[in-house]
């Protein structure tokens, strides 16, 4: 399901080329067309934590498709999402989350994504004396909203991100952009002499709009790129810091590997410790049937049997259509499974999965840092191995 949001950006020192106007590389296009079924990939990993194997028979999509309109801009149906304001707000929240994540891996490269929450005044889960910490002013923390992500394109390029999503104007002149930037004075990085390194930071705002609300108006998403305080852009330093770039990558596969179920993967990851090599896991590996994906296999749910017969005999619930397929690359498992026996620095030599048109087709939703969300039916159960 492909939609339509008008668009615009600000401070950005070049346009990307996946938004420039046709013929024009200086000035931004008008709207951007996103598929709502990625959208909703990003919101689904960004709000479950952990899912047990099957919970989750139905793609987020196919929850959210009916609430969405047919117009060719992205909008909701009736009053919104939720019977009351309070729900509404909190739908809003997550949306913005997601279509926040979406744009920076859309537009930007940017495929990893931590919670600040998670890493914020916590230096024990980064190597080489590198702290993330509230700034300080006048020999005290300062107050308030921080970003909502720290991200990395790789191990040697971080960023900052703050998502907003809300049913009322934005733009950048009004007094709630001002508030947003002001998040990102509020975190500051210091090496391990305590010199505080500038961050490029990103803020993605989305109106989302009803049928009903507001019809001449188009909802739309902003862009803006300001900076978090400090002396040195770390993009500027000769001997690039990537502790930090590797503990991000690290919290990111940590995320989806709890979703998967394996948690004692997601902790080494998380906080930072190895596991002894002669401990293997026992993982569940997957076919596409898809032309596209014949040659790739995939890392799903553990499942204790080895034959689709099997499986739709233990799991009736499986056979529904709607049953959806989560998953992450084998060779990315494989990188990321191999930093919990030797340690984050490995992640700085993770590949991305080569995404194409061919896998962006109507019904699978596959990102580059390998995560798959697809129609159980696409797949085949391959093969238990242990790794």
């Amino acid at each position: 399901m492909k939609k339509k949001l008008s668009f615009n950006m600000n401070k950005f020192a070049n346009i990307p080329v996946t938004l420039q106007k046709t013929g024009h590389p200086s000035i931004p296009v008008d709207y951007i067309t996103i598929d709502v079924r990625e959208i909703c990939h990003f919101l689904y990993v960004d709000a479950y934590g952990s899912s047990p194997p099957f919970s989750r028979s139905q793609h987020l999509f196919e929850h959210y498709k009916p609430f969405i309109t047919r117009d060719e801009y992205f909008r909701f149906v009736r009053r919104g999402l939720g019977s009351h304001k309070e729900v509404r707000i909190g739908e809003s929240n997550r949306w913005g989350k997601a279509f926040c994540r979406w744009f920076l891996h859309e537009h930007l490269g940017i495929d990893y994504f931590v919670h600040m929450d998670e890493v914020l005044d916590k230096s024990i889960l980064i190597e080489g004396g590198y702290k993330i910490e509230r700034s300080i002013v006048a020999g005290k923390s300062v107050n308030g909203d921080t970003p909502d992500y720290i991200c990395a394109k790789s191990a040697r390029e971080i960023y900052m991100a703050e998502a907003k999503g809300r049913k009322d104007s934005i733009s950048f002149g009004n007094k709630e952009f001002v508030k947003w930037r002001n998040q990102f004075k509020r975190v500051t990085i210091r090496d391990s002499s305590g010199l505080a390194h500038s961050v490029k930071g990103y803020i993605v705002a989305t109106r989302l709009l009803t049928k009903n609300e507001y019809k001449t108006v188009k909802p739309n998403l902003l862009a803006e790129d300001p900076y978090t305080p400090g002396l040195e852009d770390f993009r500027e330093l000769d001997n690039w810091p990537e502790e930090i770039g590797q503990m991000i990558i690290a919290g990111h596969y940590a995320n989806f590997l709890e979703i998967l179920g394996m948690f004692e993967l997601g902790d080494a990851l998380r906080f930072n410790y190895t596991l002894p090599s002669e401990i293997k896991i026992p993982v569940g590996v997957w076919r596409s049937i898809l032309p596209s994906l014949r040659n790739k296999r995939f890392v799903g749910m553990f499942v204790p049997c080895f034959s689709n017969f099997t499986l739709n005999y233990l799991y009736p619930e499986l056979r529904h259509e709607s049953a959806v397929f989560i998953g992450i690359d084998l060779d990315i498992f494989q990188t990321v499974r191999d930093a919990t026996i030797v340690g984050r620095r490995i992640l700085s030599q993770i590949e991305k999965f080569p995404l194409n048109d061919e896998h962006r087709a109507a019904n699978i939703s596959i990102l580059r840092d390998g995560t798959i969300m697809t129609p159980l039916q696409t797949m085949e159960f391959d093969e238990l191995i242990y790794m």
